[in-house]
């Protein structure tokens, strides 16, 4: 059995179930080991898959086309992705949450940055700012929400703290 996991979160991530074959020399350890070895053989998450994510756990189309746009401008930061002003967006969230259009920006950053913990390669916020984003966004410490396994858990648990999904 795995622990680490709250009893809400059994049928966390239902879409997200996959069967991961693993050779002999590669499934000896703790459970939690072997759950970030496959984490990290995983492709990081773009817009798309991150916005796909949460009109999932948020069925409401117009709330998942705007949060992929501003996942789409967290990753591009070209503002012709962007077919209006973040005031707009953040007016338009307002809506259905807590989440400004900038809070959907930074949780994007974030689950990127948590994919990539431990990897070198690109990061695009400095470690202060990561450390703020996991504070505000997750209720965790930095060194902590490196330890989720998956983006998915980064989005799964902003979207809990900021209300959108109820356990």
């Amino acid at each position: 059995m795995v622990t680490g996991f709250g009893p809400g979160d059994r049928d966390l991530l239902p879409s997200m179930k996959r069967i991961v074959i693993l050779r002999p020399h590669e499934a000896q350890g703790d459970p939690r080991r072997l759950l970030t070895y496959v984490s990290q053989r995983r492709d990081t998450p773009g817009p798309a898959l991150l916005a796909e994510y949460v009109g999932e756990r948020c069925p409401d189309l117009e709330l998942a086309e705007a949060v992929r746009q501003q996942f789409e401008f967290a990753f591009t930061h070209s503002p012709s992705r962007v077919p209006r002003s973040r005031a707009t967006y953040s007016r338009a969230f307002a809506h259905f949450g807590g989440f400004t259009a900038r809070d959907w920006r930074a949780i994007a950053i974030l689950a990127w940055e948590v994919n990539q913990a431990g990897r070198a390669g690109k990061h695009y916020v400095s470690p202060p700012t990561r450390e703020r984003y996991a504070h505000h966004y997750l209720r965790e410490a930095w060194y902590n929400a490196q330890q989720l396994v998956g983006w998915e858990w980064v989005v799964e648990r902003a979207l809990r703290v900021g209300g959108y999904v109820v356990i």
